[in-house]
């Protein structure tokens, strides 16, 4: 947890990149362009890093790799690989097929209305971040210590991603002519739907902390393939009829599925579908003490 150092480097690497990105931009660049200067900022960050890990005394030497751990933490690993690219899938088609199946113009209005409900995501990351070390010390100890801080995180999501998917959705209509102005007011009316979808991404990060602990990565895998899956069907027969309106239910719909629903149809989740259920209907609120134990 002392990442200090390291969101130094990160956000002089992520400045400099962002002056570069709006020099292409004046001069008219080309996309390889962009992705080159992409690609400098993660590979000059990356260096930054390990100058920063030997500057701070430790040795970095070929004859300290462990290969055991690296084969371990590939097997370990790899469906959090997929699961990663399958989310990126899910996240990202409903554009890509917005744009064959109704325009460019619906891909413009859609897309910034996933800038703007996506703009507080840092939120719930930082979170999570913050509180895995206590939730992976407390799996040393007994179960009931455990699960009590997981239900605690989950109930934190959950009152956070309604209080700002209330203030996004009385507010649409002003944030959006803000940030565009008046030309892309239509984007305010499908920012409250994809508003919707922040509850279930926070709680999706809050239950990739629990999978990981558990060492239930194949889970993680499943449950967003299946998504993804569900999430182009879902596209494919509500973006004809509704555009933008329709992509943004197929990520709603597609989202809660993986995060919340098809946790009840696996045994090793049904604990968790139970705790995410009790977080939603915020039934820790009329209790004496809410559980919010971190």
């Amino acid at each position: 947890v002392n990442s200090k150092s390291s969101v130094i480097i990160k956000d002089i690497c992520l400045i400099l990149s962002s002056f570069a990105k709006i020099i292409l931009l004046l001069y008219q660049a080309p996309l390889l362009a962009f992705i080159g200067v992409i690609m400098g900022e993660l590979t000059v960050a990356a260096l930054a890093l390990v100058w920063l890990y030997s500057w701070q005394s430790n040795r970095i030497s070929l004859k300290a790799i462990d290969f055991s751990t690296a084969r371990r933490l590939i097997k370990d690993g790899w469906p959090m690989i997929f699961s990663g690219l399958a989310v990126v899938i899910y996240t990202r088609v409903d554009q890509v097929m917005l744009g064959i199946m109704a325009g460019h113009g619906a891909v413009g209005l859609y897309s910034a209305a996933i800038k703007v409900s996506e703009a507080w995501n840092f939120i719930p990351i930082i979170v999570v971040s913050s509180l895995y070390p206590r939730i992976v010390a407390s799996r040393q100890g007994d179960d009931s210590s455990f699960y009590r801080k997981i239900q605690g995180l989950y109930n934190f999501m959950v009152a956070l991603s309604y209080g700002v998917t209330l203030f996004f959705t009385l507010f649409s209509g002003a944030l959006v002519t803000l940030i565009y102005g008046p030309q892309y007011i239509d984007t305010a009316h499908i920012l409250p739907i994809l508003m919707g979808t922040s509850l279930f991404s926070s709680l999706g990060m809050a239950r990739g902390s629990f999978l990981m602990t558990m060492n239930w990565a194949t889970l993680q895998l499943v449950t967003v393939s299946i998504a993804c899956v569900v999430n182009m069907g879902l596209n494919y027969l509500l973006i004809p009829r509704y555009g933008g309106y329709g992509a943004a239910i197929a990520t709603l719909l597609s989202q809660g599925l993986a995060v919340y629903g098809l946790c009840f149809c696996f045994p090793r989740l049904r604990q968790t579908a139970k705790m995410m259920t009790k977080a939603i209907t915020l039934s820790w609120l009329f209790r004496r003490a809410p559980n919010l134990d971190f």
